[in-house]
């Protein structure tokens, strides 16, 4: 943990009762690493091979009809696209450090080539990939124990094309701070939604701007989420976005959606509640079907992977479990793989890159080691793109 050993000391993320039973009785969350895991745990980790699907109903459901899975069709994509990361939290704090390496099916580059660095030393930022440009919203400055940890409202742009990163530039920052937040983007609008603003208070707004090569317009509010959202997943399924689970006064467990239309962001509404509370979960959409993994469940890290195809009433499954109980890591799926990227484990930061084959009837198959991180990562965004 090198000249920063201090980091061990305890960094107390925020602490929360949530009301609901089916939420987290309490979040004392330690966004501590007490050790970087070693090269061997990531070589020695065993596959799981299990790929049976189990039905899980969700804590609100009383259905007892059997249900057939129809899987839906899955998106192409191109043979080989590019990995993107831009900063994040390392074990020496915030790093405004942005790397690419190349993705292909079911493998990875081992190699990462430097881009160029964000303008501040930025961790839990949000990031996306979008017509040849890297945008990056929200964050924090996480440094030595001690020091303080301001929420930022930064927007930043990059060109990002075939792996190369561009320099950054500054972009009409976000209306409030916000670290762990949501963003997504229709190619000509962004959106950001929920996040903390500080460590004593979640943000329940959100907000859209206009997006066209980078450049991003100043930001107008939306319909706020049905109560405030720290820590939760941000997915989007054509024009419908979905917060799932996240730190709040409510349920940990609750899951909403909003429809987005042309820079304007509809009213949100209640889904399907994940089985049990979850916050600094990894999440990913393949199909219609979106994967939940691991997380903070109140007072554990949780290796249990939740799916359930959106925009249906068919309740969460569980797919095969990752190796390893962790939370605050980057996932994304592509061509047919299910990626999961670092994190925090119990014993510290981790750099393994892992992968499960996504099967046909959308469970997972065995998680491999598939490439390692530039360095041991937590609290950070991977974006995919070419």
């Amino acid at each position: 943990m090198g000249t920063r050993a201090a980091i061990a000391a305890t960094l107390t993320v925020i602490t929360f009762v949530l009301a609901a039973a089916g939420g987290c009785s309490t979040t004392s969350r330690k966004a501590t690493p007490t050790a970087v895991e070693t090269p061997t745990e990531q070589a020695s980790a065993t596959p799981v091979s299990t790929t049976t699907a189990t039905s899980t109903v969700s804590p609100t459901s009383t259905s007892t009809t059997t249900i057939t899975i129809t899987p839906a069709a899955s998106p192409t994509f191109a043979a080989t696209r590019y990995v993107y990361l831009g900063g994040g939290q390392t074990v020496n704090g915030s790093t405004a450090a942005a790397y690419s390496t190349w993705l292909g099916t079911g493998a990875m580059g081992s190699t990462w080539v430097t881009g160029a660095s964000l303008p501040v030393p930025i961790g839990a930022n949000s990031l996306l990939w979008s017509s040849n440009y890297l945008v990056s919203g929200g964050g924090y400055l996480y440094g030595p124990a001690g020091t303080p940890t301001p929420m930022y409202p930064y927007v930043f742009s990059a060109g990002a094309s075939a792996g190369v990163i561009g320099a950054w530039s500054s972009q009409a920052a976000l209306p409030t701070p916000a670290a762990f937040g949501g963003i997504t983007t229709d190619s000509s609008y962004l959106y950001f939604a929920g996040g903390f603003n500080s460590w004593s208070s979640i943000v329940s707004g959100s907000y859209s701007a206009t997006l066209s090569a980078g450049a991003v317009g100043s930001w107008t509010s939306g319909t706020p989420l049905t109560d405030s959202r720290g820590a939760a997943s941000f997915e989007r399924l054509a024009s419908v976005w979905y917060c799932l689970g996240g730190l709040s006064s409510g349920s940990g467990a609750k899951v909403q959606s909003a429809t987005l239309s042309s820079g304007s962001i509809g009213a949100w509404t209640t889904d399907v509640p994940l089985p049990s509370g979850r916050s600094y979960t990894e999440s990913a959409i393949w199909g219609n079907y979106v994967y939940v993994i691991g997380g903070w469940g109140g007072s554990t890290l949780q290796s249990t992977v939740y799916y359930r195809p959106l925009g249906s009433n068919i309740p969460w499954m569980t797919a095969a479990p990752y190796p390893v109980p962790l939370n605050g890591a980057a996932a994304f799926a592509f061509n047919g793989y299910l990626y999961v990227l670092g994190g925090q484990l119990n014993t510290g930061f981790t750099s393994t890159i892992r992968a499960a084959p996504i099967l046909a009837d959308y469970s997972l198959g065995g998680w491999t080691a598939v490439s390692g991180l530039p360095t041991a990562y937590a609290w950070f965004s991977a974006a995919v793109g070419d």
